[in-house]
């Protein structure tokens, strides 16, 4: 699966570092990295993969309507 670009959205970002203690950054090299790929309904996407620092995580991501290469992290945890 072909990510180009993730679309951050604040209270997203801060929802994941409150919540669930998971940073912008340890997302972005799941979805960089090596993972593991689910489609879960017709624009979500499940990503099973492990941060530089060993970390396993999901990280659950939309789809774009009107970009077919862009991704919007919507939650994501250990």
């Amino acid at each position: 699966m072909q990510i180009e670009r993730l679309y951050w959205r604040e209270e997203v970002i801060e929802k994941l570092l409150t919540k669930h203690g998971v940073t912008r950054d340890e997302v972005e090299e799941v979805v960089n990295g090596r993972n593991e790929v689910r489609k879960c309904g017709k624009d979500r996407y499940l990503l099973f993969g492990q941060t530089d620092a060993g970390r396993y995580l999901l990280v659950v991501l939309v789809k774009d309507k009107d970009e077919c290469s862009l991704y919007i992290p919507i939650s994501a945890r250990e």
